[in-house]
């Protein structure tokens, strides 16, 4: 990976705006190129993003040290993806008889641009052009995640997932995993009948249907929860049956969890990176120094040879205040 300042001031790109502080992340070795990996390993491969997509450094490889080093909160905004030729490009370059082929590679096809950003190693101020040498460490293997932020929206959607199993040595699943959780303790400030109220409005750990006892005591009698109604400052539930009078606390122990994430919805997947070789100093013009290396990264797609983007969230719902289950029957 290579990036560039624009100071071409021939092309409109730059023009007489010498402030154009923008990053110019040249995306040869992804598309573009007869050896690019959407052309020499994976035909057809293209990278795509849009304007606010948000580029994150995942880690570059520190020369002096001989290891990867995994910067943290390294985001660049992305403005777009631009195409340019010999003709168009804002990168400056003078074509000299020795590096005349190599230049021309380097500063044309795919750019991402970024706005800049003052992160030590990857801001405007430490690029180069093709003709001068820069400071940055976007060259030094650095691997990135690309991605879309994610938009808010008024209500708040909640998906389904499926029930966790482990699978033993024999590849056989072993039952559905569970995790109890931590008992909770509410205070009542008001019960009519089989109906009590709480004080508060934020959304509970319990349903309609769950059980809740009045005691702490091992083996107290449990009481089905009929419904539950928000109001601006109190909970209000009702049982389904009878319940023992003048209660001051209930205890309930939430529904187990049927599935923990840790690291994320995504695989880990071997593919070819294609870098400037690590072990020799970095040489833009010297194109026997870039090489693939095989490495584990995060995807959503399990291959890149065929549409394999997996998600593991099942249809979206969504709390609608005041409403409830009708059951209706059928004549």
């Amino acid at each position: 990976m290579e990036a560039f300042k624009a100071t071409n001031e021939d092309v409109p790109e730059v023009g007489a705006n010498t402030g154009n502080e923008n990053i110019y992340v040249s995306l040869a070795s992804i598309q573009g190129k007869e050896d690019s990996y959407g052309s020499a390993k994976v035909p057809g491969v293209k990278f795509s993003a849009a304007e606010g997509d948000t580029l994150r450094i995942v880690r570059y490889y520190d020369r002096t040290t001989s290891e990867f080093v995994y910067p943290v909160d390294y985001e660049f905004e992305v403005i777009g993806i631009k195409t340019f030729n010999h003709d168009n490009t804002p990168i400056s370059h003078d074509h000299t008889a020795q590096t005349q082929k190599q230049q021309e590679y380097r500063i044309s096809g795919d750019f991402l641009v970024l706005r800049n950003e003052l992160y030590t190693g990857f801001s405007h101020s430490t690029l180069g052009t093709a003709d001068t040498s820069g400071t940055d460490l976007w060259h030094d293997a650095v691997t990135v995640e690309l991605y879309t932020p994610k938009k808010s929206t008024e209500t708040k959607l909640y998906y389904e997932v499926g029930y966790n199993f482990l699978i033993n040595s024999s590849g056989k699943h072993e039952g559905n995993v569970t995790t109890a959780g931590i008992e909770r303790q509410i205070d009542i400030i008001d019960q009519v009948g089989q109906t009590v109220t709480i004080e508060g409005s934020d959304q509970l750990t319990i349903s309609p249907g769950d059980y809740v006892t009045f005691s702490r005591t091992p083996g107290a009698t449990q009481y089905q929860i009929n419904s539950i109604q928000y109001t601006a400052t109190t909970t209000i539930i009702e049982f389904v049956s009878s319940i023992p009078a003048s209660q001051t606390e209930m205890f309930w122990t939430p529904s187990v969890s049927r599935i923990i994430i840790k690291d994320g919805d995504c695989f880990l997947v071997p593919k070819e990176l294609r870098y400037h070789k690590r072990t020799v100093t970095f040489a833009p013009n010297n194109f026997d120094n870039k090489v693939y290396e095989a490495d584990f990264v995060e995807s959503n797609s399990i291959t890149d040879y065929f549409d394999s983007e997996t998600l593991s969230y099942g249809k979206p719902y969504a709390i609608i205040d005041n409403e409830k289950e009708v059951l209706e029957r059928l004549l």
